[in-house]
C-alpha cells in the first residue's frame, strides 16, 4: 500500500456506527484495500445494540481505528460531528458503515481535492454504484439513476435540496474546522457542509464513482431511481396532502437562516440576496414554493 503522493499530507476516515454489525466487516475490508491507506479512522459509535463494537475491536490490528462510544444516542449529525471532531489529518474521509469503498477511492479524491485545497474550506464528492444488500448491481451511475447533474449545480439551486452524498465526501483542515461550528439540528451534515464548499469556500467532484452505495430497508436516506412517473407521483401526494404541502421547504429555510445567521456576511452579494429570497419563502404559499423549486431544480432558470 502507498503513502499520498504528497508526502505531508495525513487523511483521516471519520466514521459513525449505529448496530451495523450486518453489513460493516465488508466495509472495513474495502478500507484496508484503498491503494493509499488511511493513517487513523476514528469512529463514534451512537449506543450500538448489536455486534458493531465487537467488530470494530477485531479490526484494530489490520487499520488504526480509534473507537468512541457515546455514552447516550446523539444522532447522525452530531455523530459525524463528533468523529471529524476527532480527526487530525490534513483529509478527512466521511465514511457511512454500509458501503464498499472501491480501492482507489482515497487515491482518487485526493488528487482531485488537491486541485482546489489552500487556507480556505474545501470539498470533494464523487459518483457512486447503486447495489443492493447483496452488492448486485442496480445502476452503474448514481447520478444518473437520480437524474443529477453536479455541473450545473450552484448555491442558488443546493437551497432547495442537497445534491451531494455524503459518504463520498473528503474535506480539507479548514473545512474541518467550520464542521465544529455545524448546529447539531441541521437537516443533515452532507447538506450542510455543501452549503458551506458552494458558500464560502470550493467544491470539486470526481465523476468516476469510487463507492459501491448500498441500498437496504435501513438506509437514512431513500435513493428510488427518479423518473417521470415518480416526479408525478410526487406532485400528486403534494396536491393531496395539505399538512405535508404546508411543511415544504420549511426545514429546508429553516437550515438556511442557521446559515445565514453564522455565514452571510462572509457571503457574495449575489449570494447574499439568493439566501434572503429563499429564507423569505416562508412567507408565502406552499404552492408558490413549489413552483420556485421546480423553476430552479427542474427549470434552472435563477433571478
Amino acid at each position: 500500500m502507498s503513502r499520498p503522493t504528497n508526502a505531508l499530507t495525513t487523511v483521516s476516515i471519520a466514521l459513525a456506527t449505529y448496530n451495523g454489525s450486518a453489513f460493516l466487516p465488508e466495509l472495513l475490508d474495502s478500507l484496508e484495500r484503498q491503494t493509499v491507506r488511511p493513517d487513523e479512522v476514528v469512529i463514534h459509535d451512537d449506543g450500538s445494540q448489536d455486534q458493531t463494537v465487537s467488530i470494530l475491536h477485531q479490526y484494530q490490528h489490520n487499520l488504526p481505528l480509534t473507537i468512541h462510544v457515546n455514552d447516550q444516542s446523539v444522532g447522525v449529525v452530531a455523530n459525524f460531528k463528533r468523529a471529524v471532531a476527532g480527526c487530525k489529518g490534513d483529509y478527512v474521509a466521511f465514511c457511512d458503515q454500509d458501503d464498499v469503498w472501491l480501492p482507489d477511492k482515497i487515491a482518487r479524491s485526493i488528487e482531485k481535492l488537491r486541485e482546489i485545497d489552500g487556507p480556505w474550506p474545501a470539498m470533494v464528492f464523487t459518483d457512486l454504484v447503486v447495489v443492493d444488500q447483496h452488492l448486485n448491481r442496480i445502476a452503474d451511475s448514481y447520478w444518473q439513476h437520480r437524474k443529477l447533474m453536479p455541473q450545473k449545480e450552484t448555491f442558488a439551486s443546493l437551497l432547495y435540496g442537497n445534491f451531494v452524498t455524503g459518504c463520498t465526501m473528503v474535506i480539507n483542515r479548514p473545512m474541518a474546522e467550520e464542521v465544529a461550528r455545524m448546529p447539531d439540528d441541521v437537516l443533515m451534515h452532507d447538506f450542510w457542509i455543501t452549503c458551506v464548499a458552494y458558500g464560502v469556500g470550493r467544491c470539486t467532484y470526481v465523476e468516476t464513482p469510487t463507492i459501491l452505495y448500498r441500498q437496504h430497508t435501513t438506509n437514512v436516506t431513500t435513493n428510488d431511481k427518479i423518473t417521470l412517473s415518480t416526479r408525478l407521483k410526487r406532485l400528486k401526494t403534494f396536491l393531496q396532502d395539505s399538512v405535508q404541502a404546508a411543511q415544504f421547504l420549511l426545514p429546508e429555510v429553516k437550515q438556511a437562516e442557521q446559515f445565514a445567521g453564522l455565514y452571510s456576511r462572509q457571503l457574495k452579494s449575489t449570494d447574499q440576496k439568493t439566501l434572503s429570497q429563499f429564507i423569505d419563502l416562508k412567507n408565502h404559499l406552499p404552492l408558490y414554493r413549489r413552483l420556485q423549486a421546480f423553476k430552479i431544480k427542474f427549470l434552472r432558470i435563477i433571478s
